[in-house]
């Protein structure tokens, strides 16, 4: 088990702790996030060779990498991470499950829209502001989702 040590975030005169889990997840999901962006990414440049919906998503990629910047800045997530100890990293059956590249996009979007999703929850506990500017990525991301899942559709051998 993880020690739940806190961190004290010191902002406007207030003192907020932070546990050491809260941390955990906020870093899992921001790997998570970019991770699953960067494959989608991939996707829309190298199969579907959509400039625009790849441009995209690397903006949504490099908008997570600013919040990513924002909270580094005030947190150690190396400190925190527990990577040996985490029950997660395993590979799940649905992870093997993939057919096409269809539905190697599909597993990824929805890994980015679930991480983004926790993401918003949990960045709630550091900075309002954070997870305010969370959500406005989250709902750019379903448009680009929306338009990708259209392109998909119109090219049935992926």
């Amino acid at each position: 088990m993880v020690k739940a040590i806190s961190y004290i975030l010191k902002e406007k005169g207030k003192n907020r702790a932070v546990s050491r889990t809260v941390l955990r997840i906020i870093d899992a999901n921001l790997n998570r996030s970019s991770e699953g962006l960067r494959v989608c990414e991939d996707i829309a440049r190298f199969v579907m060779r959509d400039r625009g919906l790849q441009g995209g998503l690397k903006n949504i990629r490099h908008s997570i990498k600013r919040i990513n910047q924002r909270i580094y800045s005030k947190f150690d997530f190396v400190e925190a991470r527990a990577v040996d100890k985490d029950e997660g990293k395993g590979t799940n059956e649905s992870d093997l499950e993939r057919m096409s590249i269809g539905d190697v996009f599909k597993a990824n979007s929805q890994r980015v829209k679930e991480a983004l999703r926790s993401l918003e929850e949990f960045t709630k506990l550091i900075d309002n502001r954070i997870s305010e500017d969370v959500k406005k990525i989250r709902f750019r991301y379903y448009d680009a989702e929306k338009r990708a899942f259209k392109k998909i559709e119109a090219m049935r051998d992926l």
